[in-house]
């Protein structure tokens, strides 16, 4: 992959369908990071013959965009749009957790308890074309996860593969697995409000990644 836009530090904002959502309805989600690090996740799908087949839009729309056409558009639930639309990084913050429990609620109320032996959090605001977001990434070092129909209830499962959110969007590495992009945990409409949650640090919300673990399942 290759293209005169190919750069480091300028951020971007992916449309791609959202796969959380039930299944009679068609939604998007956004994500964000720099064109580099979006080309990683296209190769991934490119790799990948059955995805390479049912992504070939997506992807051909990326090869268009790095070869100048910055208007390229695919469709992300049965709508026309641009792939990538550029976006300003205001400020991060990075940190690192200890062992972590949580909740994870799914779209049908359903609750799946989760566990990590160590989450590397990285958190940011971006200036977006209608107000700001708040992003958040992560790497998870032994995630699990326990829900009520395991059997026996108590048992916790090691999430390492064969997920229902859009796919290659987790690298799996032994015991890690990195969210490759930022996904929003929230947007405002000033840069106020999103500072005030961005200052927040026991609000670093997984949901919108571990969505893309479970999907609407």
């Amino acid at each position: 992959m290759g293209g005169k836009h190919l750069e480091n530090k300028q951020y971007y904002k992916l449309v791609l369908d959202d796969y959380a959502t039930p299944s009679f309805i068609s939604w998007y989600k956004n994500y964000y990071g720099t064109l580099k690090e979006i080309s990683v996740l296209i190769d991934a799908l490119r790799r990948n013959k059955l995805l390479m087949e049912s992504h070939r839009e997506t992807v051909e729309a990326f090869d268009s965009f790095c070869n100048g056409n910055t208007e390229a558009e695919h469709t992300v639930a049965f709508n026309r749009c641009r792939l990538l639309t550029t976006v300003e990084m205001i400020k991060s913050k990075h940190s690192v957790l200890g062992p972590t429990v949580w909740e994870h609620i799914n779209v049908w109320n359903c609750i799946y308890r989760m566990q990590a032996r160590e989450i590397d959090v990285r958190r940011a605001i971006f200036r977006v074309e209608n107000g700001y977001t708040v992003g958040i990434r992560a790497r998870f070092r032994e995630l699990q996860c326990n829900a009520p129909e395991l059997d026996p209830p108590d048992r916790w499962c090691r999430l390492d593969g064969a997920f229902w959110g859009f796919p290659k969007m987790f690298y799996i590495a032994g015991d890690i697995l990195r969210y490759r992009l930022y996904t929003s945990m929230g947007e405002y409409p000033d840069l106020s409000s999103a500072e005030t949650a961005f200052a927040d640090t026991d609000k670093s919300d997984f949901k919108p990644i571990v969505d893309d673990i479970f999907g609407d399942g």
